[in-house]
């Protein structure tokens, strides 16, 4: 329940604010730079982070690139 939770509403709407801060704050007064919000230490995300690295790391092994 704490994952959907995150993963379809939280993060987002997180999302959408970054981009209007992005948008209107940043590119007006410090330009060239942006704002993300960090959600590595959100507990409930990291498993499917771990879950990536873990399918990452195969697809490189046969051979894909990071491209």
């Amino acid at each position: 329940a704490m994952r959907q939770l995150w993963t379809q509403t939280l993060k987002p709407k997180a999302v959408r604010i970054q981009e209007k801060f992005n948008q209107h704050l940043m590119a007006v007064y410090f330009p060239g730079f942006t704002l993300r919000f960090d959600f590595r230490e959100v507990e409930v995300l990291q498993e499917n982070r771990e879950s990536q690295l873990g399918q990452a790391k195969i697809l490189r092994d046969l051979g894909y690139t990071t491209n």
